[in-house]
């Protein structure tokens, strides 16, 4: 489902929101975003009374527009403390997730036992700007590769062999080696590398002109994603994919 604009009531001025190509949580088609969070953010702003610009642009981009006010949103973001110095974080997450390692077939042996990220084929690559990838970066004997802007072009160096691993969330990882059929030529290690990471919708502290102003919407997203989450919306969208 896609959505880029939802006309509901009262406000004026739409809210500006970022994103990352991330499929299935936010997926582009026609300058359409669509996908499991933009659905999950559509439908929390549309309770809000609030209608929407949805912008699908690069990651590190996105986050310098919400600190200098250029946005005046943006998901799905995991928390990070240089973050919270321009932004703020809800109380309630969009979703928690885990991330994996995908490798090439046949060259993941040992994970399993070890759980050492030192011990994969270097380096990892990670788009640039995902926090994940700072996490990695502070793990002695792991290189980073954080060249890429997405998880799909990491994914596609993988498949051409010009890297050997690739650090990506689950369901992302399940949905790209569906999308550029690469089945035959590579698997996900178990267990995963990272679980129980939480991502969220953040806010502009410059949103509104006032730190009042930013804190009120922080609050109502907070209190609208409870209230969707135990009326079990938010399942019911996740559901449909």
């Amino acid at each position: 489902m896609f959505a880029m604009a939802l006309p509901l009531v009262a406000q004026a001025t739409p809210l500006k929101i970022c994103t990352v190509d991330w499929p299935p949580y936010t997926v582009s088609d026609n300058h359409q975003v669509g996908g499991i969070h933009t659905e999950m953010v559509t439908a929390l702003f549309g309770r809000l009374g609030h209608e929407v610009q949805i912008d699908q642009i690069a990651w590190e981009r996105c986050l310098k527009e919400v600190a200098t006010g250029g946005y005046d949103a943006a998901y799905s973001a995991s928390f990070k403390p240089d973050r919270a110095e321009y932004a703020l974080y809800p109380q309630t997450p969009l979703q928690t997730v885990s991330y994996v390692f995908v490798v090439a077939k046949g060259t993941g042996s040992g994970w399993n036992a070890s759980r050492d990220a030192s011990k994969l084929a270097q380096p990892i690559t990670a788009p640039r700007g995902f926090s994940i990838t700072g996490d990695l970066q502070k793990i002695a004997g792991v290189t980073v590769d954080d060249g890429a802007t997405t998880d799909q072009q990491d994914m596609q160096k993988l498949g051409s062999g010009r890297v050997k691993t690739v650090v990506i969330e689950a369901a992302v990882a399940k949905s790209l080696i569906a999308k550029l059929n690469l089945g035959e030529k590579v698997e996900v290690l178990s267990p995963e590398f990272v679980s129980g990471k939480q991502y969220f919708v953040i806010v502009s502290k410059k949103y509104g002109g006032s730190p009042e102003a930013a804190q009120h919407l922080t609050d109502d997203i907070s209190a609208a994603l409870a209230a969707m989450r135990s009326a079990g919306q938010l399942d019911q969208i996740m559901a449909k994919y």
